[in-house]
């Protein structure tokens, strides 16, 4: 249940980050090279991002539920789906910026 939990809070941390548009670029978000260089890179970067963790950790929290109540005594499948996840957001998230937006970060 613990895995669930911490799923949860991942999938409220990126909820909050997919629909509030931050004023200015903060601690709080996707940090990246080009995602970082203006606001509209950062809250562009965020919104893809989000998409992408919002649904890898609704997967994972079916997932966990699934092999909780199936009484499995390994979760770590979940785990890797979820690591699985961030990581391919992080590389279509890269792919979409730098489609959109030049390296000093203006628009194409």
């Amino acid at each position: 249940m613990n895995y669930i939990l911490m799923c949860g809070i991942i999938l409220i941390f990126f909820l909050v980050l997919r629909f509030v548009k931050q004023k200015h670029i903060t601690g709080f978000g996707y940090k990246s090279k080009l995602s970082m260089q203006n606001l509209t890179t950062w809250n562009e970067g965020n919104r893809y991002v989000s998409n992408f963790i919002i649904v890898g950790s609704l997967i994972s929290i079916l997932l966990g539920l699934i092999l909780n109540y199936s009484n499995a005594s390994n979760l770590s499948i979940a785990v890797y789906i979820n690591i699985a996840f961030m990581l391919i957001a992080s590389l279509f998230t890269e792919l979409h910026l730098r489609k959109l937006f030049n390296k000093d970060g203006s628009a194409k």
